[in-house]
């Protein structure tokens, strides 16, 4: 295909010009529509990565727990801990007190789940380290079952195990 010249009342410049405000307004759009189709997500991602000092949304319902606020949570009794890893992994160490419910078996703990742990209280869900996910999943699946105060462990079982903070081992 030949290429066409363009007529002599409309310069290079103003191709480029009308191109360019077309490129913005596409990429206004598809921002736009973005954050639209985010807020109506079940559980929409993060705008932002800045939270605030006690703790990090990770959602509207999620909280990323740091150890430091984690760790008094525990000595008040005002959480329940939730190990989402192996029963290995938790038999090798755990958080003092912590329920071992794996993320992989979580169907065979759904009647356990909806008999003991009480809806209103924190519960606080932690897995292996920070890159872990299952315990972010663990807590979507809680929030759909309606508990309404759910977080993560910020840096999981790592992090906690690392400050020297109360462990327990099975032999």
């Amino acid at each position: 295909m030949p290429i066409q010249k363009l007529p002599n009342h409309i310069s290079m410049r103003e191709v480029f010009k009308k191109a360019l405000w077309q490129v913005v307004l596409i990429i206004l759009m598809a921002a736009i529509t973005g954050m639209i189709f985010n807020n109506m997500r079940e559980i929409p991602l993060p705008v932002s990565i800045s939270g605030a000092k006690s703790y990090k949304f990770i959602s509207k319902t999620i909280r990323k727990i740091p150890v430091e606020q984690a760790f008094s949570f525990l000595l008040s009794g005002d959480a329940i801990f939730i190990d989402a890893r192996s029963h290995e992994e938790y038999k090798r160490g755990h958080i003092k007190g912590a329920i071992n419910i794996p993320y992989q078996n979580i169907d065979k703990y759904y009647d356990i789940i909806l008999k003991e742990l009480p809806p209103q209280k924190l519960i606080i869900i932690y897995c292996g380290s920070e890159g872990c996910n299952i315990s972010l999943m663990l807590a979507r699946e809680l929030i759909q079952m309606g508990f309404e105060q759910v977080g993560v462990l910020d840096g999981g079982w790592k992090r906690w195990k690392s400050r020297g903070l109360y462990v327990n081992k099975f032999k």
